[in-house]
């Protein structure tokens, strides 16, 4: 057997080049070449393709192609200008204020070239003196427990009081405040008639950046109607956004409230 070393296609062996390509076959490796011991193969060599050369154009049928690009770029330019003078009025006309020191009262309209070139003239001082740059600001708040706050308080037994809370930072993770409290429902039948009366409460405590939680205790308060049966200490974790604050109190050591305030 012998093979195409261009397009390694197999043939007899009393062939010796190859039909498509004209290359000369070599004896396949491992064959021992022998005559007669295989059919002879035929392959029908390929017609060779008769190729065309493309008509060429004469340059008579060219001579109008230019001018015909040409007319064409000339209406561009023409609508162009046609476009831009649409968009720009050409009586524009400008006002200008009078001389307060000449003594003028009216107006005079300004119309032409001149005030163009008035527009357009650039600035000395502009040029002169530099634009400092805008510090950035920053959008992210301190967290701190600082500010005013409103929200509620309830317990399982029933009560429910509302409350209005201001606070200051005193530095060193310190904070003092008050908490007005309105009392707005109870489940002790003496204090029925406590409700709608409000009493202030005074706290201090610690607040932790890290953690965000506030650790307050009730140390006095203003209470000429007898809304608040004690002093209390509550526990508050500041939120992320710095906007809310959520916790309990001891509630006479059982920590069954819900304490829950609002930045406002």
């Amino acid at each position: 057997m012998k093979r195409c070393p261009n397009c390694n296609q197999i043939f007899s062996d009393d062939n010796d080049f190859c039909p498509n390509d004209g290359m000369p076959l070599v004896v396949e490796s491992g064959e021992v070449q022998s005559s007669g011991s295989l059919p002879t193969q035929y392959i029908a060599r390929p017609q060779n393709t008769q190729y065309q050369t493309p008509p060429v154009v004469a340059a008579s049928s060219l001579k109008w192609v230019f001018p015909l690009i040409g007319i064409l770029c000339g209406l561009v330019v023409v609508f162009g200008f046609l476009a831009f003078f649409k968009e720009s009025p050409t009586d524009k006309s400008f006002v200008l204020q009078t001389n307060a020191n000449a003594g003028e009262s009216d107006q005079i309209a300004a119309v032409g070239e001149s005030n163009k070139n008035t527009e357009t003239q650039p600035s000395l001082q502009a040029e002169t003196t530099p634009i400092p740059p805008t510090p950035p600001t920053s959008t992210t708040a301190r967290i701190s427990p600082a500010g005013n706050w409103s929200g509620d308080w309830s317990s399982s037994s029933g009560a429910y009081l509302t409350a209005n809370t201001t606070l200051f930072d005193d530095g060193d993770s310190k904070v003092h405040g008050d908490i007005i409290w309105t009392l707005k429902k109870t489940a002790t039948p003496r204090k029925l008639n406590k409700i709608g009366y409000s009493a202030t409460e005074f706290v201090r405590g610690a607040f932790e950046p890290g953690t965000r939680k506030l650790s307050l205790v009730g140390y006095g308060k203003n209470d000429p109607n007898q809304v608040l049966d004690n002093l209390d200490s509550y526990r508050l974790v500041l939120s992320e956004t710095n906007d809310q604050m959520a916790g309990s109190s001891s509630n006479f050591g059982r920590w069954n409230s819900r304490f829950l305030l609002k930045r406002q």
